[in-house]
């Protein structure tokens, strides 16, 4: 289930007016006259009338409309877009999937990625669509409104939206403004005219009021479309109309509660007391009602409720939701609690027990803990972690824990355990999971020392069964602490305490198998990583673990290819996406992970396009995930796909966001080296030596050290770097130290058959020893990374390198090595320099301040050549003043000062 699955639909329904409302005819053409536009701002206080001005245009209009009505719950981002984009598809059903994919997981996606997406789908398809967001000013998360900005900045025309709410959004409402793309209809406008006041209170309301009486009432309430509902709905229980209105006076904010009161006061008890108990639930049916409120009547009540415009506003066409105006029912709470305050809990127990027997575990969560029975609710949270967590919502999971006091999650061993399993996974800092294995450990040895009973016991049939398997849980959290550690022994270790209690659950074995995978491959055995983490995946296959088969199949392809075998894992990663598939094109979020390192292989082959694709789409299902290592590792791949295009300014923003985002996992420096390998790559690539100077200085790695499998043998960052500071100072030792180092981590890859790094270490070599004049070693070194390179085709590890690759290549075509392979290589190298050549004079002639005239440059040529001044002008035809002329007006344009630094410049800019 997803969590579109559980969205309240009702909130996408568009309100129907009421019958006999006022018709408002020059805020409708004014609604429609700025249809056009991309934002129409319906904003004024409570009462004015807003949605249903929105819900009488949209019976008029012929644009498609959606409505999303917005309530508090509604400030968490994900929430938010889903339930945005779900509105949109309830009118244009082919817009939005791949965003709500995305969107499916606790931690949300970068949301200018999400929007790009939404964004290009509206566009591509056409169509026409109105989107009104009601009650927006319940909406004070700024994320929320910054997602906003940055949809409207690139809105495309096919959208419009409409704002609704009692405050101004937090968006750039000026820019709007100034670029006629805001229509706003405030309180002024909204504000009844005296021929509409009329209207209403004696052609709706049949009050029979004097013109004196409805003028002054009109003054009173200014306008007021709610003052003037309540004051009407007050004058029906009084003789003396006039006298009402006469002694009908106040500042706006106690005029709300004093007409609140008056109409509240002539409600018979009945009513009343319905009003006030349900007052707890954001949205009313007649069976969630009578369940809570323990009537059998409730359907009766919200007809007659409906009937006298009490406030009630119905939600769907069938008339099956409502909901109170906002107004009335912060008022009907706060006299809940002023009357009935002791029936309270027992209200939020009633709608929770109604919301669990319906499947709605959010909202039964939520009512329990309002009713603070946080024994109930830690019993649903508990009974749903395991599914929880197998969907990969492990911020959801962590989230229900949290508003728990901590003693009842301690009660119940089951959910302590899933809880750390989230946080293990999800990246939390080592020392947090640590402490919590602890306690956990402690509690379970008192309760299997002593039989107290006094902790778990109570809780389960057979306990010392269920201590056991919660033991091997532990194990197994201790064997994945062993993984983030760097204990590879203690992971081992750990993995057979685990086994050793027979654990009765698929989860554990299939947790046990990853971490062995991540051991061996961190030992450099990749064979039997291969091997533990396609175990780990049958066995979740069998147990319905999608989160943990796809994440554990991935762990398998992505040693395929540190192995170089490039083919064969892109097969496996396609695999591993049928396997996260649901239905149609939908997959579980934790299918980001194949598409991460499908985009580093499609990368490698230099498809740059399908390999931003991949990165892109990768990057946003990880974060859903809330798995922070593949986060940073797709945001690594598309910072190389933009160096690649020679984009050093996103990729550098990139690497900074892969950075920024690798300090929540500050203790796995596994994920710190994928960020240093980056931007080592970025300070090459802008020529920046002095950052990567300094960078060797300080780095904890060095060449003197051993190299092993720890983190894909990352001293091959510390070898890249070396090798471009050799190139850069080859009278310095840098070259030297990049032969040495290169050397021992050539015979650790080729040892262990880690082909794709062998061939990443060759190139590396070829070009220190090339540098280093040493050119029959150097094309023995590349005629080996070729060999091994060109069945799995092999490219950006080569051309990345650039012109001294280039070179080294030109050496190698003539010696007939791989002759094909490396043709084409060069041909890549020379194609990116005639690129890269014209861009950057592209960017230089950008800075022209005017382009040169057809005159100008007749005379600039002139200036390049022998010709003295005099002389040109008769070449020209022209007199010597326009000669000079046209030369300063040169001089100005190309920002230089005299006739040499002119040619200069030209022959830069490739005008001559």
């Amino acid at each position: 289930m997803t969590k579109a699955d559980l969205l309240l639909f009702t909130k996408l329904y568009v309100p129907q007016p009421r019958t006999g409302i006022v018709p408002r005819p020059r805020l409708i053409e004014q609604i429609n006259n700025g249809s056009k536009s991309k934002l129409t701002l319906i904003s004024a206080p409570a009462g004015y009338g807003k949605t249903t001005l929105a819900s009488e245009w949209i019976q008029q209009t012929d644009i498609p409309v959606a409505w999303l009505s917005l309530d508090e719950n509604d400030n968490d981002l994900a929430r938010f877009l889903i339930y945005f984009v779900t509105a949109l598809r309830q009118v244009e059903e082919n817009i939005g999937g791949d965003v709500l994919a995305a969107l499916d997981a606790p931690q949300l996606p970068q949301p200018e990625m999400l929007l790009t997406l939404l964004i290009n789908d509206i566009s591509t398809s056409g169509n026409q669509v109105s989107l009104v967001l009601d009650d927006c000013h319940l909406i004070i998360n700024q994320e929320i409104y910054d997602a906003l900005d940055y949809l409207i900045t690139h809105q495309p025309p096919e959208l419009h939206l409409v704002i609704i709410g009692r405050v101004d959004p937090l968006i750039s409402l000026s820019r709007l403004r100034v670029g006629g793309q805001l229509t706003e209809i405030r309180s002024s406008d909204l504000r009844f005219t005296k021929k509409e006041t009329t209207a209403f209170l004696n052609g709706l309301m049949n009050l029979d009021l004097s013109m004196e009486d409805i003028v002054s009432l009109d003054e009173r309430t200014e306008g007021w479309v709610a003052g003037l509902q309540l004051a009407a709905l007050s004058l029906l229980g009084h003789e003396d109309k006039h006298e009402f209105i006469e002694k009908f006076s106040g500042i706006h904010h106690f005029l709300i509660d004093y007409l609140v009161e008056e109409v509240l006061a002539l409600q018979p008890s009945e009513i009343r007391n319905f009003l006030c108990r349900s007052s707890i639930l954001d949205r009313l049916n007649s069976d969630l009602c009578d369940a809570t409120l323990g009537i059998s009547f409730s359907k009766r009540i919200l007809q007659r409720l409906e009937d006298t415009n009490l406030f009630l506003i119905p939600l769907d066409d069938e008339r099956n939701w409502y909901r109170y105006h906002h107004l009335f029912a912060d008022f009907l709470s706060m006299c809940l609690h002023d009357e009935h305050c002791d029936q309270i809990p027992e209200l939020h127990l009633r709608a929770a027990d109604w919301f669990e027997q319906k499947g709605l575990v959010a909202e039964a969560i939520s009512h329990f803990i309002a009713a603070e029975d946080y024994a109930n609710a830690a019993r649903v949270i508990e009974s749903n972690a395991k599914g929880t967590l197998e969907r990969s919502e492990l911020a959801k999971l962590m989230k229900w824990v949290a508003a728990l006091p901590e003693e009842y999650v301690h009660q119940r061993p089951r959910l302590w355990i899933y809880h750390t399993w989230a946080l293990r996974l999800s990246g939390s800092k080592f020392n947090v999971v640590e402490s919590q294995i602890g306690e956990i450990t402690k509690a379970l040895n008192e309760e299997s020392t002593t039989h107290s009973q006094l902790k778990f016991g109570e809780l389960y049939a057979q306990p010392k069964d269920e201590i056991r398997n919660l033991k091997a849980h532990l194990y197994g959290l201790r064997a994945f602490q062993g993984v983030y550690s760097e204990n590879f022994p203690q992971v081992f270790k750990m993995v057979e305490k685990s086994k050793s209690y027979q654990p009765d659950e698929k989860f554990v074995w299939s947790s046990l198998n990853f971490a062995l995978g991540w051991a061996y491959r961190f030992s450099g055995n990749l064979d039997s990583a291969f091997q533990a983490f396609v175990e780990a995946s049958e066995i979740s296959k069998e147990s319905g673990n999608i989160y943990m088969a796809v994440s554990t199949f991935c762990r398998a392809a992505y040693g395929q290819v540190l192995m170089g075998k490039l083919h064969q894992a892109e097969q496996s990663f396609l695999e591993a996406l049928e396997i996260a598939s649901i239905e149609g094109s939908r997959q579980y979020p934790v299918a980001g992970y194949a598409y991460v390192y499908l985009s580093g292989i499609y990368h490698e082959w230099n498809d740059l396009k399908a390999a931003r694709r991949y990165a892109l789409e990768g990057i946003q299902l990880c974060k859903r995930v809330g798995y922070i290592m593949d986060q940073v590792v797709g945001l690594v791949y598309l910072s190389r796909i933009y160096l690649a295009d020679g984009d050093l300014s996103t990729a550098q923003d990139v690497c900074q966001d892969a950075k920024e985002l690798s300090q929540l996992m500050v203790d796995y420096v596994y994920v710190r080296r994928w960020v240093e390998d980056c931007q080592v790559r970025l300070w090459m690539a802008q020529g920046n030596y002095d950052a990567l100077l300094t960078w060797v200085r300080t780095s904890d790695l060095r060449i003197e050290d051993v190299p092993d499998f720890k983190r894909e043998i990352d001293h091959i960052i510390l070898a890249r770097a070396l090798v471009a500071l050799g190139i850069q100072y080859p009278a310095r030792s840098y070259l030297d130290d990049a032969l040495i180092l290169t050397s021992n981590l050539y015979q650790l890859a080729e040892t262990a058959k880690w082909n794709g790094k062998t061939i990443e270490i060759l190139v590396l070599q070829a070009l220190a020893l090339h540098a280093n004049g040493d050119i029959h070693e150097a094309l023995d070194a590349l005629e080996t990374a070729l060999l091994l390179a060109e069945p799995e085709g092999f490219i950006r590890t080569f051309v990345d390198q650039g012109q001294p690759m280039a070179e080294l290549l030109q050496l190698v075509t003539p010696k007939e090595i791989s002759p094909s392979y490396s043709r084409r290589l060069l041909r890549i190298l020379e194609s990116e320099r005639q690129i890269q050549k014209k861009e950057k004079k592209d960017v230089l002639v950008s800075t022209l301040v005017e382009p040169l005239s057809k005159r100008e440059l007749e005379v600039l040529k002139m200036l390049a050549s022998d010709l003295s001044g005099p002389e040109i002008a008769r070449e020209l035809s022209v007199a010597l003043s326009t000669v000079r002329y046209h030369t300063n007006n040169i001089y100005g344009k190309l920002s230089v000062h005299n006739r040499r630094q002119a040619v200069l410049r030209a022959h830069e800019l490739d005008l001559l």
